[in-house]
């Protein structure tokens, strides 16, 4: 029988936990850009969540999930995020997607994923993925308008190892 690696995730707004079980062999064979179980570093971090993400438009319903369903109230849900140098994107070739709670949330923008991908390949030549800290904003629904829920990283640059 193969031996499985069961990875959980914790952190949903409704308390739930997701766990997902990964094989040896897919884990093995996984392209980098397919998981975050790879080399993981956690970088510095400043004040402030200062780094918009593009992209959120395509994964509200993810957002929705991890940071709860839009209320009254505009969502302020931190959290960490992993950046995931997409190696193998078709679209963009330094393309760095962003992943909360294993979901797909969006990507850094094209001029900042080439900027941290240079600055990633100086620490480390293996473009590990790497941690950050995260909020989700936005989010809200009353009856005279509604807003799509965004992410913001507190992302230290020049990009820098936590201590």
């Amino acid at each position: 029988m193969a031996e499985a690696l069961w990875v959980q995730c914790a952190g949903y707004a409704d308390g739930e936990r997701g766990v997902e079980q990964v094989s040896w062999l897919s884990r093995l064979f996984a392209k980098k850009s397919d998981t975050a179980l790879s080399d993981l570093v956690k970088l510095s971090h400043t004040r402030g969540y200062t780094h918009d993400i593009v992209g959120e438009a395509s994964y509200q319903s993810g957002l929705a999930r991890i940071a709860g369903a839009k209320d009254a109230d505009s969502k302020n849900h931190e959290c960490s995020a992993i950046l995931i140098c997409e190696l193998d994107n078709p679209h963009d070739s330094n393309a760095v997607a962003v992943m909360i709670n294993g979901r797909k949330v969006g990507y850094l923008s094209r001029d900042a994923a080439q900027s941290y991908r240079a600055e990633l390949a100086a620490i480390n030549s293996r473009m590990p993925n790497a941690q950050v800290r995260a909020q989700i904003i936005g989010g809200w629904k009353n009856d005279d308008s509604e807003g799509h829920y965004g992410v913001k990283l507190n992302l230290k640059r020049p990009i820098a190892l936590a201590r």
